[in-house]
């Protein structure tokens, strides 16, 4: 009888422990991307999110995963994008202000429509805005948009995409 209690009491532990060791809600959101090519995506962008997480070092391996599209509107990549380039808009930041990167997580993958091997990966990002003033250290939170394309027999990224007001 001690021995049936005993597996049961295993059995529960078991069943317990488990959903907290291995989440499994974070893989359901990478099943629009074809099953054979899922893992590599799941690899790459992490990459993308630890090189872009971190310190200025990172940069040149993070071109490297960005897409021909993304290398070409910063002036990188192949001959005519070097040759025709105008940079991007960028933002300044106030001076004294710095921004950290704090937290990457993908919450929602979908297909971009009419474009094969393109998918739009919604992010959570979690900036600390620190100040030379003293003012407090401020944490912003928001969803941002990475794009993926398979090129080339592997996975690229765009830069992030923020939401946004543009007023002219």
């Amino acid at each position: 009888m001690s021995k049936l209690i005993s597996a049961k009491c295993l059995f529960l532990i078991l069943a317990l422990a488990a959903p907290a060791s291995c989440p499994r809600g974070d893989d359901r959101i990478f099943a629009p991307v074809p099953a054979e090519q899922r893992a590599r995506f799941k690899e790459r962008l992490a990459l993308y999110i630890q090189y872009t997480r971190g310190d200025e070092d990172k940069e040149d391996k993070l071109y490297g995963l960005y897409d021909e599209q993304t290398l070409c509107s910063l002036c990188r990549g192949k001959a005519e994008c070097v040759r025709d380039c105008v940079p991007p808009m960028t933002m300044d930041l106030p001076k004294g202000a710095r921004v950290r990167l704090l937290k990457l997580k993908p919450i929602a993958v979908e297909p971009v429509p009419g474009e094969p091997g393109r998918y739009k990966i919604e992010v959570e990002q979690k900036q600390r805005v620190t100040y030379d003033t003293g003012e407090r250290s401020r944490i912003w939170k928001k969803t941002v948009s990475i794009y993926a394309t398979f090129q080339n027999g592997d996975w690229y990224f765009s830069l992030i995409y923020e939401p946004g007001i543009l007023l002219l």
